[in-house]
């Protein structure tokens, strides 16, 4: 495994760990995302443009770390 590819699944690692291990929270709007203490630092409003922040369903976004760490597993 040459070191590009080494570095990209090491950060993939990270952000899947991330992703797996945080609840996070996103404006509908899509202006921003936080983990659970950043929303509670706003009172769960988008700094951006007032909404109320919503919990955010990261299972796609794990599905497709996932899928790439697979593929750069081979």
């Amino acid at each position: 495994m040459n070191g590009i590819k080494k570095d990209k699944l090491e950060v993939l690692n990270e952000k899947l760990k991330s992703e797996k291990g945080t609840q996070f929270y996103a404006c509908p709007s899509m202006c921003t995302r936080f983990d659970f203490e950043k929303s509670t630092e706003h009172d769960y409003k988008c700094p951006e443009c007032g909404s109320i922040l919503e919990m955010d369903d990261n299972s796609s976004k794990i599905k497709q770390i996932e899928l790439e760490i697979k593929g750069l597993s081979r």
